[in-house]
């Protein structure tokens, strides 16, 4: 039998007797996992999850995203909302004014501004109710606190000796009275219960805090899933600091339970409730307060609810930490919202997004998705950007009119067989949809992500319509069924792992659909021989 003959000083390879194989990625339903051996892939996760959501039976399309409101051309670096019996209010600012975008007459046009002449955008708001009503009240670190009673804004009338009010800078509730922190100090002040207004009364944490800073932000953690006689007051500081009390008068009953510690904290928006807990997002990943007063700050990333993420947690945390992120539940959606802000421009926009039951992540990326600030309103995830717009987010099927690629890249594998080359002949997506769309499905091999160029979006359509276009060479089901089957596409590639991957890129109006089901690799084995 002939052979070739290898040049000096390499290897010769040839390939045995080949052997035909077939192997099914599942959907990655665990989401983007990125702290594994890459050499170990984990099974039902992504290498890189852009622009799918992972669900409990695959991983889903994310819609588009609608321009709702414009506030300038600046960014809208808050928004909040006020809900009131039968009166609702949306709320954006920007670094000099105060915009009601309830109801924009033009989303392309700035609304008179509601309050203006401002020194600062980074507004927080906490709704109270009293025996006058519900108020919404709020302070920014640099102009007098202000206050909403549905109808009007007015400025702030607190006093409280040596209290300047301008530097108040976040606000929380905590049985019953309103809690503010006093910028760049160690200081927090108290109003009486049921108060919006009146003397204030300082409360210094300079003695309990020892690593320098200043107070941030501060919130109630429950030690159950409502509120109740179990809550506590947590504060935290710009290093991470954190002291936790109980009672209910910090002027008679307040007892420090404990303090603790945690890495630096990504801003004082950053944070949500789930159940009862307290989730802060820091430096190192999204920590509950019920495990970082349990284990020692050292240890405190093994339990992060970002685990599955941490490597790409802190690369993001490198690249835009200068600027303060948010967080957003959005329980409709059952969705969990990282707004990271673009600094510059100079990296690509992306927000992380998490699955509220399964904890799976996933990134949403694209021009709209530079969240400098969000909120939820009526079942409505709004995102303020960084150039004054204010969108609707899971809106339609496009960008606002621009398209945008959905790319699922599979953990490398080694396809059952540690060691031989496979050559990778045929592949194909399973999808459930009732949308038509484009699907690519290609390979990469020897952990090297190699995507093709991108598919092109299916034409417009306002109607959900079926057999209407081929997509890649892939068959639509005429029996009208929700299941759509790829037929095989050619892929021709060759080495020791494999990640199958597949994008599609979505412009129509409606909303896409597609879940993706799975990834079938038909493959031959070969070996090396020396």
């Amino acid at each position: 039998m002939r052979q070739a003959v290898a040049p000096m000083g390499r290897r010769a390879v040839r390939l045995d007797a080949r052997k035909a194989g077939t192997v099914t990625f599942t959907a990655p339903i665990k989401g983007l996992v990125t702290n594994q051996n890459l050499s170990n892939a984990p099974k039902e996760a992504a290498f890189r999850l852009d622009n799918w959501f992972p669900t409990q039976t695959g991983v889903r399309l994310r819609g588009g995203t609608a321009l709702f409101a414009t506030i300038g051309t600046g960014p809208v670096l808050s928004m909040w909302n006020y809900v009131s019996g039968n009166t609702e209010k949306l709320f954006a600012a920007d670094a000099a004014n105060i915009f009601d975008i309830t109801a924009p007459a033009d989303p392309e046009v700035a609304p008179t501004a509601a309050v203006g002449s401002l020194s600062s955008g980074y507004w927080t708001f906490v709704q109270f109710e009293t025996a006058g009503g519900d108020f919404l009240v709020g302070c920014n670190g640099a102009d007098t606190p202000r206050q909403f009673d549905g109808t009007t804004w007015t400025s702030s009338t607190m006093t409280g000796t040596g209290l300047t009010t301008s530097n108040l800078s976040h606000v929380w509730a905590f049985k019953s009275r309103l809690f503010f922190i006093e910028d760049g100090t160690m200081k927090f002040w108290y109003l009486p219960v049921d108060s919006i207004t009146g003397t204030a009364v300082q409360f210094s944490l300079a003695g309990v805090f020892n690593k320098g800073g200043s107070l941030l932000f501060g919130a109630t953690w429950s030690l159950d899933a409502g509120d109740g006689v179990d809550d506590l007051l947590v504060v935290v500081s710009t290093l991470g600091e954190v002291a936790v009390y109980q009672g209910s008068d910090p002027s008679s009953d307040f007892q420090l339970v404990g303090v603790y510690q945690i890495s630096v904290p990504m801003g004082k928006d950053a944070t949500v409730k789930a159940g009862g807990d307290l989730m802060i997002a820091t430096v190192e990943g999204i920590v509950p307060i019920s495990v970082a007063v349990n284990k020692d700050a050292s240890a405190l990333s093994l339990s992060a609810v970002t685990r599955n993420i941490e490597p790409t947690w802190v690369a993001e945390v490198a690249d835009r930490g200068t600027l303060p992120w948010t967080m957003m539940k959005w329980p409709e959606k059952n969705m969990l919202v990282v707004g990271m802000p673009t600094p510059g421009g100079i990296v690509e926009p992306r927000s992380f997004v998490a699955n509220l039951e399964t904890g799976a992540w996933c990134r949403f990326t694209g021009t709209n998705w530079d969240v400098r600030s969000q909120t939820v309103l009526e079942g409505v995830h709004y995102v303020g950007g960084a150039t004054g717009k204010v969108h609707i987010t899971e809106s339609g099927g496009s960008d606002t009119g621009s398209n945008y690629t959905s790319t699922c890249v599979y953990h490398f594998s080694h396809m059952g067989r540690r060691g031989p080359v496979k050559s990778v002949n045929l592949a194909r997506a399973t999808f459930r949809a009732t949308r038509s769309f484009i699907a690519k499905v290609s390979c990469s091999i020897n952990y090297t992500i190699a995507l093709p160029s991108e598919p092109s979006s299916v034409a417009d359509s306002t109607e959900d319509a079926w057999d209407e276009g081929v997509w890649d060479t892939a068959v639509w089901d005429a029996s009208g069924s929700s299941l759509v089957t790829a037929t095989w596409t050619a892929i021709s590639k060759a080495g020791y792992v494999v990640a199958p991957q597949v994008q599609v890129t979505s412009g129509v109006t409606p909303r896409p659909d597609a879940e993706l089901m799975s990834i079938d690799v038909e493959y031959e084995l070969g070996a090396v021989v020396v």
